[in-house]
């Protein structure tokens, strides 16, 4: 529910007396909603026919719409600082440039310079420019990116979507007992209680009938 706007799960009942006996749980995708005569049903990837509400619990998110696509940006620009971390550190910390050379060249003799020039980026700290070549940098440096900055500013937005407080991650630095107290009850009362209120009534509406 929280990832793609509603949870399902498969109500399997008792053949002979009706009764609920355990629940299934159902991906969201494998899930499709239909309307039949004003009742809402279910086509289930797996089962033939269709599933009746009656038998298939569905929680709902209160945004009615999936948090993935409401923020897209911010799951793209945090996805991306990490990538870029990555590739930071995979290069042992020399990013992208240019080998240039005052001398022309063939492409046989470009092409083996530039191999060798990349092999040798493979954990090494000091690296050997070619013989009349020299190197200029082409990308920012993660400090000038102010990469660690972005990394953390995207983690507190996608706290913020799911409204957890930043202290319950250790995304605060000034922890006290006060303020981590606090984050919790309001975590409990503000983002807890309604997702488990919308569990229960529906648990009370389909399992815990008369």
């Amino acid at each position: 529910m929280l990832l793609y706007v509603k949870g399902y799960a498969l109500i399997i009942r008792n053949q002979n007396t009706g009764l609920p006996e355990r629940l299934e749980f159902i991906p969201t995708k494998a899930v499709k909603q239909l309307d039949y005569e004003g009742t809402d049903v279910f086509e289930v990837d797996g089962i033939e026919g269709v599933v009746f509400s009656d038998d298939m619990l569905c929680i709902h998110s209160l945004l009615g719409a999936s948090p993935l696509d409401l923020h897209a940006e911010t799951f793209g620009l945090a996805k991306a600082a990490e990538r870029y971390a990555a590739e930071y550190f995979n290069n042992g910390s020399i990013m992208t440039g240019v080998l240039s050379s005052d001398q022309p060249l063939k492409k046989e003799q470009l092409d083996i310079v530039r191999d060798s020039w990349n092999a040798s980026s493979a954990g090494n700290l000091t690296r050997v420019l070619p013989a009349g070549f020299k190197y200029d940098r082409i990308a920012l440096s993660p400090d000038e990116a102010q990469n660690i900055e972005s990394r953390k500013m995207s983690a507190e937005d996608i706290a913020r979507i799911y409204n957890v407080p930043a202290a319950l991650i250790g995304l605060e630095g000034n922890f006290t007992y006060s303020n981590t107290e606090q984050a919790g009850i309001f975590f409990a009362k503000h983002t807890i209680l309604p997702i488990a209120r919308r569990i229960e009534q529906e648990i009370e509406n389909k399992l815990l009938t008369p």
